[in-house]
């Protein structure tokens, strides 16, 4: 049986790193990583998006060894995830090209929970593809979805 899975924006991994306040509740997510128990996924875009987490000189190993965890899945970004971010944007769900990779990274690979902190950039693709997509900040509910 496959691992409860998440998609993380980049946004969430940068707050992440940082230790930001609002990033709190990502350690629990974490934890149950750590323990095998979900898996969290990132577009193959964030990995191109998350520059800078403190601006020190230690950011990029930070970055590298997030990256690396096993409880991280990178999607690629194939043909498919490209075409639905330009159908998402095309139909005005989504206003951000890049954002929509992300939303269309969770929906192709049909991961039904998108964790962002940009939920207003998000608002108009919750709900959409099968399963629904559930657009919120992260916050640990006991599990994850389920990928398909």
């Amino acid at each position: 049986m496959p691992k409860p899975r998440r998609l993380w924006c980049s946004c969430v991994i940068i707050d992440y790193l940082k230790g930001a306040p609002r990033a709190k509740p990502c350690e629990e997510i974490i934890d149950h990583g750590t323990k095998g128990e979900l898996e969290i996924a990132v577009s193959m875009l964030a990995h191109a998006e998350v520059v800078k987490v403190g601006g020190s000189s230690s950011d990029e190993a930070m970055i590298q060894e997030f990256f690396s965890r096993p409880y991280v899945v990178s999607i690629q970004v194939d043909r498919r995830v490209a075409e639905e971010a330009r159908r998402l944007v095309r139909l005005g769900l989504m206003k951000k090209p890049l954002d929509a990779v992300h939303a269309a990274s969770a929906t192709i690979h049909r991961i039904s929970v998108l964790e962002t902190y940009n939920l207003k950039d998000f608002a108009e693709v919750a709900g959409q593809g099968s399963p629904a997509l559930v657009v919120r900040e992260p916050i640990w509910d006991g599990q994850g979805s389920l990928a398909i």
